[in-house]
């Protein structure tokens, strides 16, 4: 059990043994957050995803376990497993948020062309999953350190490393942020050059509150690793480290409504045409013929509508009850006006 003379360690620095969580704000989060699981999954099932949901509910588990450990210590603000299982829950759970808002981007981008798929698919969810997996391994450590450990000096550690873990999530959130305002930069210069195979998906307006929502999530968890960042190095006499109004809005409701707007905006449900499957390899329903096989070959970068017969429409896996539209410009009309971005 904690004491309140270790004050070198990081459960003084949350200032926990000062004055107990409250009731009512703890409880709600938890509420909210347990009710968030069985949606989720019952979005995956009916819209059969399975990588970011597994992910974003994983998350959603952890921070309920975070705040049982902070209702917990509304009873005994003393109670190491319930410190423990607060800084666990709460550390880990936007990590692994984070990483379902990570998985998503390739699938977004891969709607706007072949040319962007391959490095995509294949690379982008590694080069995140890397500084990830350190930060959580980090967090995770520090966490059961800074709390388990009677030595002053050894909890001292503990609390840097799980700002070393914080440290490394905020850089791999700064280069998610930073990729992604140089990726709409991209395609906004090349939106005259863009697939139409699913500009039935990315013309729409839900596809466009999709990204803001993402936005907006991606901005919640970066505002919230701050807060704890600076919680964490504040030390006892921090005033937002004592403050629990602060905790709740920054760390617990932050972290909630970016998993609620996640929720409701569904990737599978907003992507349901696109398929990851078929479009990393994209097969010719039709075979080339000899004079299009020498077109191609003309062609230093081809488009994947040049591939297509006139029968075979590029709009037929978004609207495959629809006639085909055969004409090239009725495709550029569908998304070369103002309104894409």
């Amino acid at each position: 059990m904690a004491s309140s003379d270790i004050c070198a360690s990081v459960i003084c620095s949350l200032g926990v043994l000062y004055q107990p969580p409250g009731l009512a704000g703890n409880a709600t989060l938890l509420a909210s957050f347990a009710s968030l699981i069985p949606i989720t999954l019952a979005l995956t099932f009916k819209y059969k995803s399975l990588v970011f949901p597994i992910f974003l509910a994983t998350g959603l588990a952890l921070e309920v376990l975070g705040y049982v450990g902070r209702l917990g210590l509304h009873y005994d603000v003393d109670s190491g497993p319930c410190i423990t299982l607060f800084l666990i829950g709460t550390s880990l759970g936007p990590i692994c948020i984070f990483f379902s808002m990570v998985w998503t981007v390739p699938h977004i981008i891969g709607v706007f062309g072949e040319e962007y798929r391959a490095f995509m698919f294949v690379r982008y969810p590694g080069l995140f999953a890397i500084p990830i997996a350190i930060s959580l391994l980090l967090q995770f450590v520090g966490s059961l350190h800074s709390t388990s450990q009677d030595d002053p000096d050894a909890a001292l550690l503990g609390t840097q490393v799980l700002l070393g873990g914080l440290s490394i999530l905020l850089f791999a959130l700064t280069i998610f942020i930073a990729h992604s305002i140089l990726t709409a930069i991209a395609l906004r210069a090349r939106q005259r050059r863009l697939d139409m195979s699913f500009s039935c998906i990315y013309a729409k307006s839900q596809f466009k509150s999709f990204i803001f929502v993402l936005a907006v999530a991606t901005t919640l968890i970066m505002l919230r690793t701050l807060y704890r960042t600076i919680q964490l190095a504040g030390g006892l006499k921090s005033p937002t480290a004592r403050t629990e109004t602060l905790f709740l809005l920054l760390d617990g409701a932050a972290v909630l409504v970016a998993a609620v707007l996640l929720v409701a905006y569904f990737p599978a449900r907003i992507l349901r045409p696109f398929s990851v499957e078929r479009l990393i390899i994209m097969p010719l329903e039709t075979p080339l013929s000899e004079s299009e096989s020498e077109a191609q070959l003309s062609i230093s970068r081809p488009s994947p509508t040049y591939h297509r017969s006139p029968t075979a429409s590029t709009t037929d896996a978004c609207s495959p009850d629809k006639p085909s539209h055969s004409s090239r410009a009725s495709h550029t009309e569908m998304v070369d006006h103002d309104n894409l971005w």
